[in-house]
């Protein structure tokens, strides 16, 4: 079914489409983890990264609409919803991250028939410094919402679980030897300074 809306000075179409209940997978053990962040979107526990240098992309966005903001409030605009410029641009940024959250999920998804997807307890949140103050909450309350939906919807049509997780220490832990430091990750790379084991730090995580 299409359905016609009009909100706040705009024209949406909604869309919803009946999928057919799926028959649940069978409890044979597979298991996909994911983990998420702001460098890359989705990292599996099978090594694949998807959403490669999303911070980065998002950062040119986060120059342009502090250049909008700046410019609206020199002009004595107080409201910045009220600003056609302001919202349109908005609008085309969020379509932007749910575009690109959702295919990151897709491609991780394709990889496999897991029985269970387990995931962290999401957070959205840059790098103290690396995103405005109005950037870094707008993706994080967006970004976790588009991600356990896109889950949710895929879940339902593919009949597997999802499973969500404390993700305290998974960046640190070593996923074959179970050893805890802080030295034995430094920026995307991992190495267990007591096992040696070696990985992509996001990979590693998602193992843990």
């Amino acid at each position: 079914t299409f359905s016609l809306v009009h909100f706040n000075e705009q024209w949406y179409v909604k869309v919803c489409k009946k999928f057919p209940k799926p028959t649940q997978r069978s409890d044979d053990g597979s298991i996909l983890g994911l983990d998420t962040g702001m460098v890359n979107l989705v990292a599996t526990s099978q090594g694949a990264i998807f959403g490669q240098g999303f911070n980065i992309k998002l950062r040119r966005w986060d120059e342009r609409l502090q250049a909008i903001t700046k410019g609206l409030q020199r002009a004595g605009e107080k409201r910045l919803s009220l600003s056609r410029r302001y919202r349109d641009f908005v609008g085309r940024m969020r379509s932007w991250i749910t575009s690109e959250i959702n295919r990151a999920v897709k491609q991780a998804l394709a990889l496999g028939q897991p029985h269970t997807v387990v995931v962290e307890a999401l957070n959205f949140s840059a790098q103290k410094g690396t995103l405005s103050r109005k950037m870094n909450r707008l993706v994080r309350r967006m970004g976790t919402g588009v991600f356990k939906g896109a889950l949710a919807r895929h879940a339902q049509t593919q009949g597997f679980t999802v499973v969500e997780v404390n993700p305290a220490y998974t960046s640190q832990e070593c996923s074959a030897c179970r050893f805890i430091s802080r030295a034995n990750r430094k920026k995307n790379e991992f190495k267990c300074v007591c096992c040696g084991k070696q990985a992509h730090a996001d990979a590693q995580a998602s193992r843990t």
